[in-house]
């Protein structure tokens, strides 16, 4: 079933949706206009660089690996399997072990298609410029194992911290009843709340500039406050 406004954010804002579900396998699914489509997508980390012949070159062989593999699929280099098929049967055929699933799937893929044509997502707000009906064959579905308990990519990556210590205009780490804890401070990318509740933000030189600056302002706070 269909969970989100995939077109909300980053892919890393937008998989915090994807965080919240129930265990198990979290499909992408598209047809043959893909690459069309990834010129849509919001600039961040770890985005596809459409640009980059070598990246669409290795794209392209994958899907028609995937394409030449029939129902047994792929497998792609982060390990996530990859279906194709001429018709959206056939691949909840490849996607899923019971018709309760297929027929579910395709009820969903239905029902977004219709919201396409009428060019309003009626069920999560998508913006009408990013909804591409999934109509023109081959199809594909990509899949990613979604379990609490082995994170891994994204979660295994601490670049900033986007909550936590909280800290007060001179970087003063602020306790339980927001007032400062004495002697105690949080600078550059050890102090919370820099992205509100996610790192979105890709500009080249965001972290170390931050450091430098609100570094050189807490040594003059420290400095005047000696």
């Amino acid at each position: 079933e269909r969970y989100s406004n995939e077109g909300f954010g980053t892919h890393i804002l937008a998989a915090t949706a994807g965080a919240k579900q129930p265990n198990g396998m979290l499909w992408g699914v598209f047809d043959s206009g893909i690459m069309e489509q990834l010129e849509y997508q919001a600039p961040c980390h770890a985005v596809f660089d459409y640009t980059d012949p070598k990246r669409v070159e290795h794209l392209s062989l994958a899907l028609s690996q995937a394409r030449n593999a029939g129902n047994d699929g792929i497998l792609t280099s982060g390990q996530r399997p990859l279906y194709s098929a001429d018709t959206l049967e056939q691949l909840a055929a490849s996607m899923f072990d019971d018709d309760q699933s297929r027929e579910r799937f395709l009820a969903t893929v239905k029902r977004y298609n219709e919201l396409c044509g009428a060019e309003c997502d009626a069920d999560f707000g998508k913006e009408p410029h990013l909804l591409f009906p999934v109509y023109k064959p081959p199809f594909y579905a990509c899949g990613q194992m979604k379990d609490s308990r082995k994170p891994g990519g994204q979660s295994l990556k601490l670049l900033v911290t986007v909550s936590g210590l909280m800290i007060d205009e001179n970087q003063r780490v602020l306790g339980d009843s927001f007032e400062p804890v004495p002697g105690l401070y949080a600078t550059g990318n050890c102090s919370g709340g820099r992205f509100g509740t996610a790192y979105t933000t890709s500009v080249p030189g965001q972290s170390i500039s931050v450091a430098q600056t609100l570094g050189m302002a807490l040594g003059r706070h420290l400095t005047l406050d000696v």
